[in-house]
């Protein structure tokens, strides 16, 4: 399973139509880790921000959406020189700012040349329908939480504009 879903993330990477890539699923089931894994072996950075009681992130997203202020905030804050192309920009928890969810959409529109994936888990998903009007379930997989309970991870790749 491990090796289907992290090629299925190299396949969204090398993507020429690529969108925000959004994890959504139960806690402790393995996003974070998974989005880890994959910037270690296909990145040569990783930029990884954790919005739950984040204010700075929280005053970040809040101000606006103009993209280059939210990517210069991004590189203070996690100390990366983002990059096109070899840095993924990680927002985990990103539940917890929903401004953040939204500007993904600028994100997509302003600079898709840049990589991004968020995670979290997104119990009022129809902010997605808002945000974005369409979009695809692309792939899940199945892991456990630290209880042992089996839990789902649903991987959304944005489809439509």
């Amino acid at each position: 399973m491990k090796r289907f879903v992290l090629q299925q993330l190299i396949e969204w990477k090398n993507r020429e139509d690529r969108k925000p890539l959004i994890l959504n699923g139960a806690r402790q089931v393995g996003k974070t880790w998974l989005l880890h894994e994959f910037a270690k072996l296909e990145y040569k950075k990783e930029a990884y921000v954790v919005c739950r009681k984040n204010n700075l992130a929280r005053q970040l997203f809040s101000q606006d959406f103009n993209v280059d202020r939210i990517l210069r905030g991004l590189r203070a804050m996690t100390s990366v020189d983002i990059t096109p192309g070899d840095t993924l920009i990680i927002l985990d928890e990103i539940q917890d700012i929903p401004e953040a969810l939204e500007s993904l959409k600028y994100f997509k529109e302003e600079v898709p040349e840049y990589h991004i994936a968020v995670a979290g888990s997104l119990y009022k998903f129809k902010i997605l329908v808002f945000c974005f009007g369409s979009w695809f379930i692309g792939m899940y997989f199945c892991g456990r939480n630290s209880r042992g309970v089996k839990a789902w991870v649903w991987i959304v790749i944005l489809t439509n504009d």
